[in-house]
């Protein structure tokens, strides 16, 4: 007898670890999605769009649901930002439709809002959307913060976001034409050392009249000299 209920413990204690592990996983597939700023962190310095060089810098506002998780019905991510960087433009990811795209220049604040049609529900890392930003300052640190305000909605309109991942990055803008900007300044200063060459071409100038001086004199001596020649031969005579 003891035995037998011994094994109907054992039974039921098993039982309850599946139920609760199995209410686990539920709980955790149904709260289970993560907003992320991707590259996470970096150093901010510039980059050549071709020939022009542009201090813009661009990142990616991820999310991030997997397979064994519920599905994304739709998203609404806000993101605040320092006064040191001024958003340029906001360009739409992969989700259906776009709701709102909209940034607060006075507010340094952003807002991202998206749907996806039933039956095209979305899982796994999807590009919500893509941020292109511009320094105002050279030097100095950007975060790029989600706030806790953001949801991503599974198909019930249930909140699936569990966690945020900043995006943190380190100014340190050079500009490469400043330095050609600096020799453009020399040529400028070339150029007034080649007006000043006029006064070398003056100097040039000072030579040629010293030598027409030179000529009349020799052509004063030659003529004293045909003169002296002259009389030299009459008093021979």
């Amino acid at each position: 007898m003891k035995n037998l209920l011994n094994k109907l413990l054992l039974k039921v204690s098993l039982i309850l670890l599946v139920l609760t592990f199995t209410f686990t996983a539920t709980v955790t597939k149904a709260l289970a999605a993560s907003a992320w700023i991707n590259p996470g962190t970096g150093n901010i310095t510039g980059s050549l769009n071709g020939d022009v060089w542009s201090p813009q810098f661009r990142v990616s506002v991820m999310v991030t649901s997997y397979d064994s998780e519920p599905e994304m019905a739709g998203a609404t991510i806000n993101i605040s930002h320092p006064a040191n960087v001024k958003v340029v433009s906001i360009d739409e990811g992969d989700f259906d439709t776009y709701v709102k795209k909209d940034f607060d220049a006075t507010a340094n604040t952003i807002e991202i809002q998206a749907v996806n049609q039933a039956g095209t529900y979305k899982t796994g890392e999807v590009r919500l959307a893509s941020i292109t930003f511009e320094p105002l300052s050279d030097t100095g640190d950007v975060q790029l913060t989600i706030n806790p305000n953001s949801v991503i909605s599974g198909a019930g309109g249930e909140q699936l976001l569990t966690e945020t991942i900043n995006g943190v990055y380190t100014l340190a803008i050079s500009n490469p034409n400043e330095s050609a900007g600096t020799e453009t300044d020399t040529g400028t200063e070339t150029g007034t050392q080649t007006e000043e060459t006029t006064t070398g071409a003056q100097i040039e100038t000072g030579i040629t009249d010293s030598l027409s001086v030179y000529v009349l004199i020799s052509i004063g001596l030659i003529a004293a000299g045909l003169v002296l020649g002259g009389n030299f031969n009459k008093k021979e005579s």
